[in-house]
């Protein structure tokens, strides 16, 4: 059986029990409305289901991981071009490498072979410096 309650004695309940709520709980539903008292209080805070931790923590990548991969930085170096230009080529498919999830550092697989083939391209495609006579 239901029973209906009064608006105001629901309102005036839920705002002597509901938690407080941060504003991060307020959601934009539909058009333009926004949840009301009532169903802020009854949704509570809304937290985020679950971070990752970034592999080494706060600190600066290293040129390479313990595992032997390079990090985005230690392969330009190792290369001897940016670190944009590693980015190029991850996604040419020029070197290939792997995150654990989005936004985490890339742990890029290169071979000494692979590093002499891209520095061979580079000279390859490079533009003189020289000036035009």
């Amino acid at each position: 059986m239901i029973t209906e309650i009064p608006l105001p004695t629901i309102r005036r309940s839920i705002n002597d029990y509901a938690p407080p709520v941060s504003r991060s709980a307020l959601r934009k539903t539909g058009g333009s409305a926004i949840l009301g008292k009532i169903q802020t209080a009854l949704l509570g805070s809304i937290e985020p289901a679950s971070t990752t931790a970034k592999i080494n923590g706060v600190a600066a990548n290293p040129p390479r991981w313990p595992d032997g991969t390079y990090s985005v930085q230690g392969a330009a170096a190792a290369i001897g071009v940016t670190a944009q230009t590693i980015f190029d080529y991850l996604a040419q498919g020029l070197v290939h490498g792997r995150q654990s999830t989005k936004g985490q550092p890339w742990q890029i697989s290169l071979s000494s072979d692979q590093i002499d083939q891209l520095q061979r391209r580079l000279q390859r495609t490079r533009r003189s410096r020289k000036g035009a006579s």
